[in-house]
């Protein structure tokens, strides 16, 4: 009897002492549970405050750009604008200076263009009338054709086609932009008609 009571008492000690083992085992993956759940949290944290950054940068970024596309988005617009309306003042420009070319006597196309071939000769935007007036009337003394190409000029001044300014004593002209454009349309006109007279066919009697 008392040997059975022995007996008894060593399983209940060996059964509690597998109880103990087994709750230790159960604890130590309890925590190991709870520290790989603790690391994956706080991953988790980092990889949110990472997207958070990078959220942030973004915006940054995109704020930076901003500016820059609105800037690229003006200068477009300015461009198809200014595009579109170029020709159409190239047009009327034309158009202009074609209106005022037909309206000019001979004398006064003459002089206007030994204004450019002055200008073009010497290089320079201004050419005295003195100049002027020895080129066109070599034959003439400045005095006696003063006054008929001071006249010429002020009808060429008028139309636009050229300006004149005072340079100590002496008085000079230069061609306006609608007076340059002007002299490319009588050049085209003149060459034409050179082009034309040596196309024309020789008659032999």
């Amino acid at each position: 009897m008392v040997w059975w009571i022995f007996r008894r008492k060593r399983v209940d000690e060996q059964q509690l002492q597998n109880l103990i083992i087994n709750l230790r085992y159960s604890f130590n993956n309890i925590k190991k549970d709870i520290a790989a759940i603790h690391n994956q949290i706080k991953r988790l944290e980092d990889t949110d405050d990472n997207i958070e950054k990078r959220v942030s940068s973004l915006d940054t970024t995109i704020s930076n750009l901003e500016p820059k596309f609105k800037q690229i988005e003006y200068n477009s617009r300015r461009y198809t604008k200014e595009k579109i309306t170029k020709p159409d003042l190239d047009i009327k420009d034309q158009n202009h200076s074609h209106s005022i070319i037909k309206s000019l006597t001979t004398t006064q196309q003459e002089i206007f263009r030994t204004i450019y071939t002055i200008q073009h000769q010497l290089e320079t935007e201004d050419v005295s009338i003195k100049s002027l007036a020895k080129v066109y009337y070599p034959d003439k003394k400045y005095s006696d054709v003063r006054s008929t190409i001071s006249e010429y000029l002020t009808i060429l001044s008028t139309l636009g086609l050229v300006s004149k300014k005072r340079k100590g004593k002496e008085t000079f002209v230069s061609l306006t932009n609608i007076g340059s454009k002007a002299i490319e349309q009588i050049k085209k006109k003149y060459e034409e008609k050179e082009d034309s007279d040596k196309n024309e066919p020789e008659y032999t009697q």
